[in-house]
């Protein structure tokens, strides 16, 4: 959106015509902000069902919601996920930085270093 409101010269805004340095720098930044807003408006209204059962003078309607746009169980208070998540060695080390380690070692010997090498 970015491209096409402020670089593209055919989609330019036109309030960015003839500005230069400083003034230039503030018009872009405001059609940034504005972008921004716009896709948080478009963002809170999605999934466009779950949006429009809410009540009018629901303060869910403006912000986002758990399930809809997030999952829900991040907003519990209890229990850290990645304590629960033990780091195996198998993975960490042996399948990921042995395996290249091995593989800079091994593949540009010659016959002769590999034979000198073994036991």
């Amino acid at each position: 959106m970015q491209q096409v409101r402020i670089t593209s010269v055919a989609t330019r805004d036109p309030r960015l015509k003839g500005l230069k340095n400083e003034a230039r720098e503030q018009v872009v930044q405001t059609i940034k902000e504005e972008i921004a807003q716009e896709l948080l408006r478009w963002l809170v209204t999605q999934p466009p069902d779950s949006y429009d059962a809410l009540p009018e003078d629901s303060p869910l309607r403006s912000n986002l919601r758990p399930g809809d746009h997030f999952n829900a169980l991040l907003r519990l208070l209890s229990g850290d996920i990645h304590a629960g998540s033990p780091v195996e060695i198998l993975h960490t080390i042996l399948l990921g930085l042995i395996k290249y380690v091995w593989h800079y070692t091994n593949t540009p010997w010659k016959d002769k270093q590999c034979e000198s090498f073994a036991i």
